[in-house]
């Protein structure tokens, strides 16, 4: 658990129906809510574990409301403009064994709040002795986001092609139509397939997307809140994107560590100030408040507009690209390469092969995936040969 929920393997510690279950009344117990929003995504095990945490609610005698099968988006922005806490079942880009549990609230837990409640999940839970009311709404919750939306609709039809990584916004196609689009999603839909196509896999689709009829694919991930954009010439990434948008606020903008340097340098050409933080939203929310910025993205498709809400809403960023006029990528973007290790290995040992005067890395414990991150950045020969003879040499690290 941390200061925005957990994820993990589904049936493992914390992420099974027993600590799900016993989730909303550690909230009620910490929080002093008398009730919860409620929405799940679409893979396998989530509706398992949303049973649990209805049940759950219920019987802490908290009410519920009930959202059902939502994207992420849609889900966090009724809550923040409602002013509500919500759960969401899902464990994001991670794989489809893996499941999880956002928790969605207006501040962010902090490490006492964190601690509070990991500790009340190994507790039973006492009925409160009246039960809490159930309040189905689903349809409530997707009328308020086309709502929302709706200031930002295109006249021009725009054919899109929607790969929804076999995810939730794969029953939510008519948001999309209805803001105007011509919207078709890329594959039929497959639940134990979450994430096996979509945003993390977009290098996959540019050749056969370039003989198309489509004017853009619109990328996300297993619960619809990362954002990869194509058209017949690039894909656009987090960088690409905030550096388009930016242009027309002239605001101080934030990135992570992850972020091309080339994103860097156009900013300071544009006299666009940028800072970049740790990776996570809950980092780039952070460092905006601090240098009281609007646009902070990540390059994996995460794009936070705080003038929308504090989460990544990949429809609304993409209406907002449209406003703005024609998206090119960045120009000579610096060479990348990533990969993940074992986090069983000795980091330091790792990042000490890795490191290079005329290479920029990022070495990283996930906080989502039991692995190590690497990225390293700068000129191809010298990037690939770092990476070079890495499989033979990881057993000295361990």
């Amino acid at each position: 658990m941390n200061h925005e929920g957990a994820r993990g393997k589904f049936g493992g510690s914390i992420i099974n129906p027993l600590s799900f279950f016993r989730l909303p009344g550690a909230l009620k117990e910490v929080f002093g809510c008398q009730r919860i929003a409620l929405a799940h995504d679409a893979r396998p095990s989530s509706p398992e574990l949303y049973d649990a945490l209805m049940r759950g609610a219920v019987a802490a005698g908290l009410d519920v409301y009930d959202c059902g099968l939502l994207p992420t988006p849609i889900f966090a922005k009724w809550l923040y403009d409602v002013g509500r806490m919500g759960l969401m079942v899902t464990a994001s880009h991670n794989p489809v064994e893996d499941n999880g549990v956002k928790i969605l609230s207006q501040q962010a837990l902090t490490p006492k709040q964190v601690n509070q409640i990991t500790q009340h999940l190994e507790h039973e839970i006492v009925p409160s002795g009246i039960k809490g009311q159930v309040q189905n709404t689903s349809a409530e919750v997707k009328q308020h986001y086309v709502s929302a939306l709706q200031p930002y609709f295109i006249q021009e039809k725009i054919k899109v092609l929607v790969d929804t990584a076999h995810g939730a916004w794969s029953d939510h196609l008519d948001i999309m139509a209805e803001c105007g689009f011509s919207v078709d999603a890329f594959r039929p839909i497959e639940n134990h397939l979450v994430n096996t196509t979509g945003a993390l896999h977009v290098q996959r689709l540019q050749e056969s997307y370039k003989a198309s009829t489509w004017d853009y694919v619109l990328a996300v991930d297993g619960d619809g809140d990362r954002l990869q954009l194509l058209d017949r010439e690039a894909v656009f990434d987090g960088d690409d994107i905030l550096f388009h948008l930016a242009k027309a606020g002239k605001a101080p903008v934030v990135g992570t560590v992850m972020s091309n340097e080339r994103l860097a340098l156009c900013l300071a050409q544009e006299s666009i100030g940028f800072a970049r933080t740790s990776v996570g939203d809950f980092y780039v929310r952070n460092a905006l408040a601090r240098l009281n910025g609007v646009l902070g993205a990540e390059p994996c498709g995460h794009i936070i507009d705080l003038s929308w809400m504090p989460w990544s809403d990949p429809l609304y960023t993409f209406l907002q690209i449209l406003h703005q006029g024609p998206i090119v990528p960045l120009p000579h973007k610096f060479y990348q390469r990533q990969m993940t290790l074992s986090n069983r290995l000795d980091i330091e040992q790792v990042k000490q092969h890795f490191t290079h005067p005329n290479v920029r890395s990022v070495i990283r414990f996930s906080a989502t995936e039991p692995v190590i991150r690497v990225l390293l950045e700068g000129d191809s020969e010298t990037v690939d040969g770092l990476f070079d003879g890495v499989i033979e040499i990881q057993s000295s690290w361990s």
